[in-house]
């Protein structure tokens, strides 16, 4: 809706963002980063207070915001954190773009902020101050291989078992796999729309910028060093951010290739029409599809019974 997009182009996207091999990969284990339906509502409704006119309609709108966001950190705050990065990169280069005003998202944190405080304020004190709360959680250099950006994941079709395990984290880690494909369709989007969307720049930096964090401390390539600076040796000691694992952020860049793919449906659509041969946009529209997803396709999960909790630590 946002993208000004067909209902086909979005059902393109919306299926690119449901389905990554990233989102696939979490669901053998982190329902909070699977569950991640408030995500879309709460950039929706952002975006509501920076549309609204009159101080009842930001008010309120505002106040909508927080409610979201106090929700969200009740399912899980990682999701929404790496949200937040994603939403201030492609809101600062919109707003370089003269294409959204940072004076109208103030309510957000002037009135949504305060709401959303006044709900997980204590729970969130609680973490981080009450009975046995922890400051960091050490993990080793959990950074994304090179060559993870463009293999198949371990669980979609024809995938390569052995190599994924070997460049990822592990199973439940897969976060980036994303296929050749897709880097090649939004490639190819990116220069079709350069010029007349400003959005896929915002989408490209945000690219570019979170699959340079993942890469960790140490940039790999097939578990080798690469030569390659790292992005992330910024933000290492930073203070929440530390505790996220770098190969994380590439789960930014699963709703960035989504709207590419969809903005990309939705122009081969439009150029088909306006060249009077309607029947061809759908053809070359599906073969675009094909060649971003098919190295993504899930299979199946595998559900198996899990054994009970051990006694000592479930009887309190």
């Amino acid at each position: 809706r946002r993208l000004g997009v067909g209902r086909a182009a979005a059902f393109v996207g919306g299926a690119v963002c449901g389905f990554a091999p990233g989102v696939i990969s979490h669901a053998n284990g982190h329902p909070n980063f699977v569950v991640g339906f408030l995500i879309p509502v709460i950039i929706d409704r952002t975006l509501a207070v920076h549309e609204a006119r009159g101080r009842r309609e930001i008010v309120i709108r505002s106040v909508v915001v927080g409610l979201l966001v106090a929700w969200q950190v009740l399912i899980g705050e990682e999701p929404l954190l790496l949200a937040a990065i994603g939403m201030a990169c492609v809101g600062l280069v919109h707003a370089a773009h003269r294409r959204l005003s940072l004076v109208r998202l103030a309510p957000v944190f002037g009135i949504g902020a305060p709401v959303a405080l006044a709900i997980v304020g204590y729970p969130l004190w609680w973490q981080f101050n009450g009975p046995q709360s922890y400051r960091e959680v050490w993990h080793p250099d959990a950074g994304n291989d090179l060559a993870s950006l463009w293999s198949t994941a371990s669980m979609s079709w024809g995938s390569d078992i052995v190599t994924a395990g070997r460049l990822a984290l592990n199973r439940t880690e897969e976060n980036a796999f994303f296929g050749v494909g897709i880097w090649l369709v939004s490639v190819l989007v990116i220069v079709l729309l350069w010029r007349r969307r400003p959005l896929v720049r915002g989408l490209l930096a945000v690219i570019i910028l979170a699959t340079w964090l993942s890469l960790g401390m140490t940039v790999t390539w097939e578990k080798n060093p690469a030569g390659v600076p790292s992005l992330w040796a910024f933000l290492e000691d930073a203070p929440i951010v530390e505790n996220i694992l770098p190969t994380r952020f590439t789960l930014i860049v699963i709703p960035a290739f989504g709207a590419l793919l969809a903005l990309g449906v939705q122009e081969v659509l439009r150029r088909s029409q306006r060249a009077g041969v309607p029947l061809i946009g759908p053809v070359v529209a599906a073969v675009l599809v094909t060649v971003a997803v098919v190295q993504a396709i899930p299979t199946p999960l595998i559900v198996r019974p899990r054994e009970s909790v051990p006694a000592f630590f479930a009887d309190g």
